[in-house]
């Protein structure tokens, strides 16, 4: 079964396509305006629901009150279907995680984390027994 987060991107990455290809037949913005309301709308709701999955994913780690997500939204998807495939590390054990672009960055109140992919980066908190540590 997909999860919301998952459907959602699924979506907005459809209507994206789909206002490209009018774009590129020569639609005028009036005509595609429709479309980016939808992705507007998507979008929002797509960062509410990020902010509540990465809470659950976050709820038994030290780092449980995240402000907010800095970069790298489309990856939560993976990370809560595939939590077993990522590392979750302070910045500044993974400061090459600024230049990655395949990871998610998100601020507490007191730290700046890293979610990296297992591949990349083998240190780290691991998702072991239902939670990262």
């Amino acid at each position: 079964m997909q999860n919301t987060l998952s459907e959602m991107w699924k979506r907005y990455n459809l209507l994206l396509s789909f206002k490209n290809e009018m774009n590129k037949l020569g639609y005028a913005s009036k005509d595609l305006y429709s479309i980016e309301m939808q992705m507007e709308v998507l979008m929002q709701l797509i960062q509410i629901e990020s902010e509540n999955v990465l809470e659950s994913l976050l709820k038994k780690t030290y780092f449980r009150l995240p402000k907010k997500i800095n970069r790298g939204i489309e990856y939560l998807s993976d990370i809560q279907n595939n939590p077993e495939d990522w590392v979750l590390n302070k910045i500044e054990n993974d400061t090459d995680a600024w230049i990655d672009s395949n990871v998610l960055i998100f601020t507490t109140k007191s730290n700046i984390v890293a979610f990296s992919k297992l591949s990349r980066k083998s240190n780290g908190a691991k998702y072991v027994d239902g939670k990262f540590q």
